[in-house]
């Protein structure tokens, strides 16, 4: 019998260790299904390394406690105590050294799970006993103290976590403390073999009383949350709750999550927190990542969410999820806690825009120059196109701007361009997100400026903040941002009055609160959507009737007429007062850039009248032959100039460099690609940065797609700006 239990045994003691090893890094059963106090109660029988003289049948019944220790419920303190018998088979004296042991003791054992059911240990455990021999003497009972110590190993079957049965090799060794008496036969080693069952007390982790709950939701805030913003609350909180440890021991990997089903493909993860400390309590910021479900409610709509969190205790993965109610408004609706939240509105992408922006420009076509600013001349074509569909201002009669602009807890309403279109009228707010997604769609950028009860769209012209007399001669009928000039439109005059008397309207409020600006607000919309970005739309064809063409670019262009003439009038009247070279110049190149041919040959002339020597004039007497299409004529003028100019590599650089330009895109023009890369290549060694942006001159066969008839638009032209020399 001893070599089976000694086998046993040495299994029991070594192979938890390299089983322990082999689930490193696999789920931790120890953690999830910590030990707990336990009682048990156990059988074993021994067999002893010597002969006591007779043959005994030696067994043990006991019961065992053991403590876990806290930060490692692996590790248990244990006491045991028990009964412990020598029945002797002597033939000649059956009873006489028959005896029992009552014994108790203490020690450490050792206990790892390696599957939720299975666990292996150790244990070592040290006491006293009290040996009792009744049949010695015929007079009185004998006994003796002993010594005792164990070191044993078991492998357990738990069908339940509260229920072990154990099977239990031992190495016993006990040891007489009285040596007056023969009682040491007794002593040294004997090998056991015994089982156990054991009652573990507390709640199974896998059971519904066992489930952990070590945090507590505290404060929740939740503001009403609003379809229209949905990009925003990726990165924005909505919300917030705290989160408190309610647990006596830190708990680890806290990650907090947002959930609203039907219109997430997935949690939001919000944050994170590496551990909480036991009664800590920390503030989670929500978010939510919406999917295009979010647009498909109307109204407001009462929704319930759900706030989870995951976190380890002692080892264990836990989750509790909260509850929280809020309200969701669609698409159309805001508060104006930040005016940058309209850019939501701003839709460039929609179908239903970029076929109305086609119909426009192609209606406005034959009134249009390329030679001059073409966001302020789109910006006129929509104007008159919403005009001419019968577009109209109405004020909102459930929450007007006026009021909802000056109390951010009044919720507001702003139609989608592509409704407003439909509907043919809108509030002030509702009319400057179409107008500014109208001129988005075709790449201009826009913006929109409020001042107390009001909001109005606002576009950049491209023209340089040094030339605003080229827009009007009036240097606060534009607002300089950057290096150009924007210009501001009263939007609700829209089918009231002409485009100029808009621009005027918008340019008043504008100005009306220069001495106290911080109650007007310039917003740049490609600024404002890098928070708010479009909301989505469900495209559908809008069946509009866009209205009469003609009417449309006979609009357009009376009020195109009007502006040219107050911007010459303004350089006309200067020239003349002046009599200047420079200010003939300037005018000549103002009538040239409007395609008024003659005048500007007049103005050019009246130039050189002053000074036959006059460069400036002179090339750009050749650019009116060049945006006239007569490429061999402009061609002659430049040549003319440069064969006349002095030093054309020292100080007159700058000239030498833009003559051969107009010389090369004159040839261009003439479709004459050899030449139009000679005159490139030529300027390019005198300034390669001068000509950047020019590259398709240096080919040879015009092959990069650019028509001869591109080549006369004013970025492809440059005007000799008439400085004195």
């Amino acid at each position: 019998m001893k070599k089976p239990i000694l086998s046993v045994l040495l299994v029991c003691v070594f192979f938890p260790v390299g089983l322990v090893a082999e689930e490193a890094g696999k789920i931790n059963y120890d953690e999830y299904y910590r030990f707990p106090f336990s009682m048990a109660v156990e059988y074993q029988s021994l067999s002893p390394f010597d002969d006591y003289g007779a043959r005994f049948n030696i067994f043990e019944v006991s019961g065992t406690g053991r403590i876990p220790f806290p930060k490692t419920p692996s590790f248990q303190a244990q006491v045991n105590a028990g009964y412990l018998r020598f029945d002797s088979w002597d033939e000649d004296h059956p009873d006489r050294w028959d005896h029992y042991h009552l014994f108790g003791g203490a020690g450490l054992a050792f206990s790892s799970r390696f599957t939720r059911d299975f666990e292996i240990g150790t244990d070592i455990i040290a006491g006293f006993s009290e040996a009792v021999f009744p049949f010695l003497s015929s007079l009185e009972t004998a006994g003796a103290p002993y010594f005792f110590a164990s070191l044993g190993g078991h492998i357990a079957l738990d069908p339940s976590y509260n229920i072990s049965v154990n099977l239990h090799p031992r190495l016993r060794y006990q040891y007489c403390l009285l040596k007056d008496v023969d009682f040491s036969d007794f002593d040294g080693f004997a090998l056991s073999l015994g089982a156990a069952i054991h009652y573990r007390f507390g709640d199974d982790p896998d059971s519904s009383r066992g489930i952990i709950r070590s945090i507590a939701f505290q404060d929740i805030s939740i503001s009403p949350m609003f379809a229209a913003m949905q990009s925003y609350y990726n990165a924005h909180p909505f919300g917030s709750v705290k989160l408190k440890n309610t647990e006596k021991v830190r708990i680890e990997d806290v990650s907090v999550s947002f959930f609203q089903a039907g219109m997430m493909d997935a949690p939001t993860n919000c944050c994170s927190f590496g551990f909480l400390e036991p009664g800590e309590t920390v503030t989670a910021n929500l978010l939510a990542a919406y999917n295009q479900e979010v647009f498909r409610t109307e109204g407001i709509t009462p929704m319930t969410g759900e706030i989870i969190v995951h976190y380890t205790m002692r080892g264990r993965p836990a989750e509790q999820r909260q509850s929280i109610s809020y309200d969701l408004y669609d698409k159309t609706a805001l508060t104006w806690d930040d005016d940058a939240k309209a850019a939501a509105f701003i839709t460039p992408a929609d179908s239903a825009l970029r076929n109305y922006m086609t119909f426009i420009k192609n209606a406005a076509r034959e009134y249009s120059l390329t030679t001059w600013s073409e966001p302020v001349q789109t910006a006129m074509q929509v104007y008159h196109a919403l005009a001419e569909l019968g577009l109209v201002y109405q004020v909102d009669p459930t929450s007007p701007f006026s009021v909802a602009k000056g109390d951010p807890f009044v919720v507001d309403s702003i139609s989608l361009p592509r409704d407003t279109l439909k509907r043919t009228s809108g509030d002030c707010d509702d009319l400057t997100v179409l107008f500014a997604s109208m001129l988005e769609c075709v790449g201009i950028p826009s913006g929109y400026i409020t001042v107390p009860g009001h909001i109005f769209p606002v576009f950049d012209t491209g023209i340089p903040i040094r030339d605003y007399r080229n827009l009007n001669p009036q240097r606060d009928m534009s607002i300089s941002l950057g290096n150009t000039l924007w210009l501001p439109v009263e939007i609700t005059l829209v089918g009231q009055g002409n485009f100029l008397e808009a621009w005027r309207k918008a340019c008043e409020a504008w100005n009306a609160w220069s001495e106290e600006p911080d109650k007007r607000h310039f917003l740049r919309t490609a600024e404002a959507r890098e928070i708010y970005r479009p909301v989505g739309l469900r495209e559908a064809d809008l069946g509009l009737q866009y209205g009469d063409p003609e009417a449309l670019a006979a609009s357009f262009a009376a009020d195109f007429t009007v502006l040219q003439d107050l911007i010459l009038s303004d350089y006309l009247e200067t020239a003349r007062v002046k009599n200047r070279k420079q200010d003939f110049n300037a005018l000549g190149v103002m009538y040239s850039l409007f395609g008024r041919y003659k005048e500007s040959e007049e103005a050019f002339t009246r130039a050189l009248r002053l000074d036959k020597n006059y460069v400036a004039a002179k090339v750009n007497r050749g650019n009116v032959a060049f945006l006239a299409g007569d490429y061999p004529e402009a061609i002659r003028q430049y040549n003319q100039v440069l064969n006349d100019l002095e030093d054309p590599a020292g100080k007159n650089k700058n000239m030498t460099v833009l003559l051969m330009l107009n010389l090369s895109k004159s040839y261009y023009g003439a479709e004459n690609f050899t030449e139009a890369k000679n005159y490139f290549d030529r300027a390019k060694e005198i300034d390669p940065e001068a000509v950047k942006g020019y590259g398709y001159l240096g080919g040879t066969d015009g092959g990069d797609g650019t028509r001869s008839s591109d080549a006369r638009s004013t970025g492809l032209i440059m005007f000799a700006p008439g400085e004195e020399e």
